[in-house]
C-alpha cells in the first residue's frame, strides 16, 4: 500500500493499469485487481487529464473559399502551403503553436507560439514566411483565424 500511494502521489493521473505496471517496474509483485482494491480502500481515483480547449469555429461569417488542393499533385516547392494550428499543454494552461509548412519539401515557412487564439497568431507565421517566399496556394482549414478579412 505505501508502494502505491508513492507511486499514485507521483503520477496523479495514473488508473490502476498503469499503476500497476508502474509498481511491476519498480519491483514490486502486484496484480491489477490488488491495486484496484487499494485504490479503492485508499479513495485514490485517477484524475483524467484536462480536456482541450474546443477550437473549431465554423459558424463564422467569412467567405469560404474552394479546396485547390483536392487531387493536386505538388511537384515543387512553394507550389503549396499548409497552415493549421495545435495547442501545447503546459502544467496550468494551453499554449497555441501556429504553423505553415511547404508541402512538397516539408520545410515550416513560419511558426509562432502565443497565449491566445486569434488572427494576429496565424498572420504573424504568414508576414514570416512570405519572408522567404510566396506560395501559389495557402492552403489551411478555413476557421475563423485563417478566413478572417486580415
Amino acid at each position: 500500500m505505501d508502494a502505491l500511494i508513492d507511486v499514485a502521489g507521483r503520477w496523479p493521473t495514473y488508473g490502476y493499469r498503469r499503476l500497476t505496471k508502474q509498481l511491476w517496474r519498480e519491483g514490486h509483485t502486484v496484480n491489477a485487481k490488488r491495486v484496484r482494491r487499494f485504490m479503492h480502500e485508499l479513495g485514490i481515483e485517477g484524475k483524467a487529464p484536462e480536456r482541450k480547449p474546443r477550437t473549431t469555429d465554423s459558424g463564422h461569417a467569412y467567405p469560404r473559399y474552394p479546396n485547390l488542393v483536392e487531387g493536386l499533385k505538388v511537384t515543387r516547392p512553394d507550389e503549396v502551403w499548409v497552415a493549421d494550428i495545435t495547442y501545447i499543454r503546459l502544467r496550468k494552461e494551453f499554449v497555441c503553436l501556429a504553423v505553415l509548412m511547404d508541402i512538397y519539401s516539408r520545410c515550416v515557412r513560419g511558426r509562432h507560439l502565443g497565449r491566445g487564439l486569434d488572427q494576429e497568431l496565424t498572420l504573424t507565421i504568414l508576414r514570416r514566411a512570405y519572408e522567404h517566399g510566396r506560395p501559389e496556394i495557402h492552403h489551411s482549414d478555413q476557421e475563423v483565424q485563417y478566413a478572417a478579412t486580415a
